[in-house]
């Protein structure tokens, strides 16, 4: 992982952020590698501090910070298998 790119990317999403979203909102990072944990945890904490996000790694523990209407078996289905949410 490039660290300087990293930052760099960093700043132009917490800029984007900033400029462009005006709302406070819940935002959740699924994560299931290291370095999309690493990630996550610096956009978090480093970069966009005053909003509301959150990082997992486990579906169980998304449902619960989405409170959505769906069990952990539901939301797993969905995440493999995306086209399920358009379908009547």
């Amino acid at each position: 992982m490039d660290v300087g790119a990293t930052v760099e990317y960093l700043d132009e999403m917490s800029n984007v952020c900033q400029n462009i979203i005006r709302k406070n909102y819940l935002n959740v990072f699924f994560t299931n590698t290291v370095s999309d944990t690493v990630f996550s945890h610096l956009y978090q904490k480093v970069k966009l501090h005053k909003y509301n996000y959150f990082y997992c790694t486990t579906v169980g523990y998304a449902v619960q910070l989405l409170n959505i209407d769906m069990n952990e078996g539901e939301m797993t289905e969905i995440l493999q298998k995306p086209e399920l949410l358009y379908e009547g």
